[in-house]
Order: structure tokens, then sequence, then C-alpha cells
């Protein structure tokens, strides 16, 4: 079961490393903020 963790936590940095992720992960959470009408 930690090697699963160990696997998530592997892919999400490769994915951050990723041309633009932080941009549209940067979009995807304001959009979420608004929807639950936290304003950033």
């Amino acid at each position: 079961m930690p090697s699963l963790f160990i696997l998530f936590a592997l892919l999400f940095v490769y994915i951050m490393m990723q041309q633009g992720a932080v941009e549209g992960l940067k979009h995807y959470l304001i959009l979420i903020l608004r929807k639950y009408g936290i304003e950033s």
C-alpha cells in the first residue's frame, strides 16, 4: 500500500514539471474557489 502513495507522489511531481502545468492548476483551483464563494 505505501508503494501506491509513492507512485502517486512521483506521478504528481512528473505532471507538475510539464510545461504549462502550474498555470493549468491555478486556473482549475480558481474555478473551484469561485464555485464555493471564496474570492482570491
